[in-house]
């Protein structure tokens, strides 16, 4: 198209250049059959070349398209595995912490259980001892002694106990932590592909 116009253009400028200076005046005389049928030539060529530059456009506004179309499914499919993976991450997250208040919830109750038990046995020894007159001072001294000894044992097992229960919610904590620093990765690579 571009070398069949440029050879057109080229011999018009032949014909122009073809021409004789007029003496008197600073016009030129050239061929005129010549020059209107080079004319006619030139544009004749030029709907070629038009429809080939309309050709390259529809080719450019086609390109544009698919890429745009390849770029809308990418962020589509990653925002759908976004939104699958923190799904996932929240199933996970509220899995360990249902988990963990399980573990906590049974962790105090053995807790109670042994506190009890302990201060039964003491209660039970200590009104053995109480029992026996002969001894009834001793008893009683001895009753406080097994008493005061089974309560700390009682507050010593609770206390252990808690914290037992607070290194389960640190680990489900951390756990939940670990999940979000998941999802706000996914949520900066999905934002690189806007």
């Amino acid at each position: 198209m571009d070398r069949e116009f440029n050879d057109k253009l080229g011999e018009v400028e032949n014909i122009i250049n073809q021409g004789k200076k007029h003496l008197l005046s600073h016009m030129w005389l050239v061929d005129r059959d010549m020059l209107t049928d080079a004319l006619q030539e030139l544009r004749n060529a030029v709907p070629a070349a038009i429809q080939d530059a309309n050709n390259i456009n529809a080719s450019r506004s086609r390109i544009l398209g698919d890429a745009k179309r390849f770029s809308d499914n990418m962020l589509a499919e990653a925002t759908t595995r976004s939104r699958t993976l923190q799904q996932e991450a929240e199933g996970r997250a509220r899995k360990v912490l249902e988990d963990a208040e399980r573990r906590a919830g049974q962790s105090v109750q053995e807790a109670d259980e042994q506190a009890k038990a302990v201060v039964e046995d003491a209660e039970r020894q200590a009104q053995a001892l109480i029992a026996q007159t002969e001894v009834m001072r001793r008893a009683e001294v001895k009753a406080r002694e097994i008493t005061e000894e089974a309560t700390e044992r009682g507050n010593a097992i609770y206390h252990g106990m808690l914290d037992k229960i607070e290194e389960i919610m640190a680990s489900a904590e951390q756990t939940f932590a670990e999940r979000t620093n998941e999802l706000r990765r996914y949520h900066a690579e999905i934002d690189q592909y806007r």
